[in-house]
């Protein structure tokens, strides 16, 4: 009995060790860094609430990160392991000129735990929706010189508080490597939608739209993508093999192997229905990776789609609703026009592939990025919370 409880005691003392000690070498690389960057100016440490692992804060404040480096930035970043004792010593070492705080769902992601330094607070969604951010949000808002939003809907809430407001659509890495062009590629339609079953009322719309292009035409292959093991989604395919549709379910798999995939589409479906609540607060999505593939893309004209796709020129805006017949055969025609019509399919997925470079690309956003915190080190007046 005494020589197992001295091996559990061993085995949590290691532990804590273990889970101290990953920290601890954090902190000491940055010191590291400090002294590397030591002179340099200007000088930004940023603050995200999340790991690498987790998309907003790699797309947003990492890769951000990156591209302020070689953009003439000294630039540190804090893991998300790293206690606000701990950020608070870095940045009394670092002496940023700047902070980015990129969401407020870090514990230590507050402006008022790092003293005179002017602040820019980066929310890409709506989190202020969920009452235990809300005053987070507030206060974030409150303690910064500017405010990056990631949508207008966003934007539109942050600026009922802040005056000083930019939005910033979050940025995808585009592939250098040549993408497969739209001659030659099969009668494929696809909604790459992760978790397609999740979103019942789109899956509605979508499965009248595939009803109808069935009834037309029986060259046409219909594709999704999710867990095979998944009961919804298993389902779901039921429904559309039940209609009549030609459907060919794929497996999730990894992010570079899901773009090749999508190099063998001819239309890519992009409805969103469901734009209440956080749903209102979304961006481009699953739209992004269309792009890059040169996929035409069929969107509704909600959210943020209307700034950034213009009809016929770099992809198409039509109305959804699973109340409205009207709207399921137009989609369709729709379809069908761009499946006959391979000149316009290269033509539109070239035009969106150029403007997904020139505004939704990470260097596009690390550039929006840069501005704003540039004008904020301009700003000679303090905080500008109301």
């Amino acid at each position: 009995m005494v020589v197992s409880q001295t091996r559990l005691m061993t085995s949590m003392l290691s532990g804590r060790f273990r889970s101290a000690l990953g920290p601890l070498m954090r902190e000491l690389k940055l010191y590291g860094e400090i002294v590397k960057n030591r002179g340099a100016k200007p000088r930004v440490m940023i603050l995200p609430s999340h790991d690498r692992q987790v998309g907003s804060s790699l797309l947003r404040a990492y890769n951000i990160a990156d591209h302020l480096a070689a953009n003439g930035w000294a630039t540190i970043i804090c893991h998300k392991s790293l206690s606000r004792q701990a950020r608070q010593r870095i940045a009394a070492a670092f002496r940023p000129d700047i902070i980015l705080i990129q969401k407020s769902r870090h514990p230590a992601n507050l402006p008022k735990h790092y003293g005179d330094t002017p602040i820019v607070f980066d929310i890409d969604d709506a989190d202020f929706l969920d009452p235990a951010q809300e005053q987070r949000i507030l206060e974030c808002m409150k303690g910064s010189r500017r405010v990056i939003a990631g949508s207008k809907y966003t934007a539109d809430w942050c600026r009922q508080h802040h005056s000083s407001v930019d939005i910033v659509w979050t940025g995808t890495p585009v592939r250098a490597a040549p993408v497969r062009p739209q001659s030659g590629r099969a009668h494929i339609v696809a909604w790459a939608s992760s978790g397609p079953h999740r979103y019942p009322k789109e899956a509605s719309f979508v499965l009248d739209v595939m009803r109808l292009v069935a009834l037309r035409r029986a060259d046409v292959e219909f594709r999704i993508y999710g867990d095979m093991a998944d009961t919804g989604f298993c389902e779901l395919v039921e429904q559309f093999k039940a209609k009549g549709v030609n459907i060919a379910p794929k497996p999730y798999m990894a992010y570079d192997l899901f773009l090749k995939s999508l190099e063998e589409i001819s239309v890519g479906l992009n409805p969103v229905i469901s734009v209440d609540g956080f749903g209102a607060g979304k961006s481009f999505g699953k739209v992004l990776a269309y792009l890059d593939a040169k996929v035409p893309t069929i969107s509704t004209p909600n959210v943020d789609h209307p700034l950034f796709f213009k009809d016929d020129h770099n992809g198409y805006l039509i109305d959804a609703s699973t109340g409205s017949p009207e709207f399921a055969i137009r989609w369709a025609e729709q379809i069908s026009t761009l499946i006959d019509d391979e000149m316009r399919r290269e033509r539109v997925a070239e035009a969106a592939r150029e403007d997904l470079i020139a505004e939704l690309s990470l260097d596009a956003a690390g550039r929006k990025v840069d501005a704003t915190l540039r004008q904020a080190l301009r700003e000679a007046t303090p905080v500008q919370g109301q």
